[in-house]
């Protein structure tokens, strides 16, 4: 995950969107499994919390 740049903000949430969408379309099923459960694991909340940094960083109100 990039380190969250303001002059950066929106070209780094299209890289982390065009990475996971090369991600889910080399794992087809990948996408079925996490529709059937709640992504808490270590790795989705790291990736929730760099794409919120991110936008934060770039302007974006919390809220």
């Amino acid at each position: 995950m990039p380190e969250p740049d303001p002059a950066r903000w929106r070209e780094q949430i299209r890289e982390v969107a065009r990475e996971s969408y090369r991600v889910l379309g080399a794992h087809s099923d990948i996408a079925r499994v996490s529709l059937a459960n709640a992504p808490t694991g270590p790795n989705s909340v790291r990736v929730a919390e760099a794409m919120l940094g991110v936008l934060i960083s770039g302007g974006v109100p919390p809220q």
